[in-house]
């Protein structure tokens, strides 16, 4: 019956947190990663290829600063894609499921520039980037269809000023959406952005020239792994352990500092201080004192 009970409370608790963990994404977070770096006139501008997905339920619109003309901007936009210049996004997490075979270029690659409307940029083992229309130093969209999904992409340079462009990118998509297929686009939602986030900055650094190094993204990419692992290790300790307060909380936290690594890209020192706080963690979680009954 104290087994029983354990399980209640904590199946009970565990409701409670994901509940409010939904919550606060759906109408906090969601909200900030599908309007990421856009202006409230980018939100409402109308872009190149509108009429393509008329009646989209995934729309997102993101921008970033370049200290660059668009011409400068322009040959890394054309270059991309599988065996071409890269996606400039977390090139280890791309090459590892294929999309990818190589790192991202950090150059502009003069046998890519001849990209024109009616060619499919590759993308390995994902589905091709078919090209739709292109304004040379304006704007690009990209008509990506497959069954069930019909997805644009389209890409707009809009001068700040003699030095500096705003890139923006919207993609709007009709997805039919099965009730067993929900919880697979939930994860893909800030999974997309985590790795769109991440190909606009890396655009932005190779035109200003400030690219970082693969061992700073792979570091990145471990500081992520460690905090997931550390919420599932907590997680089944809290299963496993009569007081099973402590753990329970530190897998919550564990699941936070992951989420906040991935979506909010801390320096590398913040995320290094992040993963000792949670090694901290377990010395609270794990005293001497608490005993655990394993089932």
């Amino acid at each position: 019956m104290k087994k029983n009970g354990r399980f209640v409370q904590i199946l009970g608790w565990l409701v409670i947190t994901i509940a409010a963990f939904v919550v606060v994404y759906l109408f906090m977070v969601r909200p900030w990663h599908r309007e990421w770096g856009a202006t409230g006139t980018e939100l409402k501008q109308a872009m190149p290829g509108e009429d393509i997905v008329a009646s989209p339920n995934h729309l997102t619109t993101r921008a970033v600063t370049i200290n660059a003309k668009p011409e400068d901007i322009w040959p890394w936009l054309v270059q991309m894609g599988y065996k071409r210049g890269g996606l400039y996004s977390y090139d280890w997490l791309d090459r590892i499921a294929g999309i990818l075979d190589r790192p991202s270029a950090d150059q502009i690659l003069p046998e890519f520039q001849d990209l024109k409307p009616g060619d499919d940029i590759s993308m390995g083992a994902g589905p091709g980037w078919p090209v739709k229309s292109m304004d040379p130093n304006r704007s690009m969209v990209l008509d990506i269809k497959q069954p069930g999904v019909h997805i644009t992409w389209s890409w707009g340079l809009f001068p700040v000023d003699p030095d500096s462009t705003r890139l923006v990118l919207r993609v709007r998509g009709q997805m039919k959406i099965k009730p067993l297929q929900a919880p697979l686009f939930a994860l893909l939602d800030p999974a997309e952005f985590v790795m769109v986030r991440k190909m606009l900055a890396g655009i932005k650094q190779r035109v200003e020239g400030t690219v970082g190094t693969p061992t700073a993204e792979l570091l990145e990419l471990l500081s992520w792994a460690v905090a997931l692992l550390s919420a599932i290790i907590f997680f089944i300790s809290a299963l496993a352990m009569k007081k099973w307060q402590r753990p329970f909380a530190m897998a919550w936290f564990s699941f936070l500092v992951f989420f906040f690594l991935a979506l909010g890209e801390p320096p590398l020192w913040l995320g290094a201080v992040s993963i000792l706080v949670l090694l901290r963690g377990m010395f609270w979680a794990f005293g001497r004192r608490r005993k655990v009954a394993f089932l």
